[in-house]
């Protein structure tokens, strides 16, 4: 099972593959911002990259809640972001953003970016594997 997980070290080293990004996407957008935001979001919710690619910056609710509808399954979900994962997101705001982490990148070169983003880390695996990660991480504490 290792081979699907990534070690708290190598999400130390994921993390600051992000911070070393440099440069803008196309609308302004930081690309370390972009980076850190989506990995602490999906390390800390483990939500598969097609729901938080449709979370609307209107869908956070004051109390840091976020409800959506997951769209493999249809089950609506709701989840409090912690409040370093919401300062995160708010580093995301620009004029006219409606979407969160869509919209920036289309899903192809998303894949490629962030192949590109985990590689820089010395690392491999797919965006999936922060899911697959955080999931053995929360089952690993009900052990301890």
């Amino acid at each position: 099972m290792r081979s699907h997980i990534w070690t708290t070290e190598e999400l130390a080293r994921l993390y600051t593959a992000c911070d070393s990004l440099t440069g803008r996407f196309r609308d302004g957008l930081t690309k370390s911002a972009y980076a850190r935001a989506l990995v602490r979001t999906a390390y800390e919710t483990a939500v598969r990259l097609g729901d938080v690619a449709h979370w609307r910056f209107e869908d956070i609710a004051p109390d840091g809640s976020i409800t959506w509808t997951e769209r493999k399954t249809s089950k609506e979900r709701t989840i409090v972001l912690s409040p370093e994962t919401l300062a995160a997101i708010d580093t995301l705001r620009r004029p006219g953003a409606v979407l969160i982490f869509g919209g920036v990148l289309d899903r192809s070169n998303f894949c490629g970016w962030f192949r590109a983003l985990v590689k820089s880390a010395g690392l491999s695996g797919y965006f999936a594997r922060i899911r697959s990660t955080r999931l053995h991480d929360v089952l690993s504490m009900g052990r301890d």
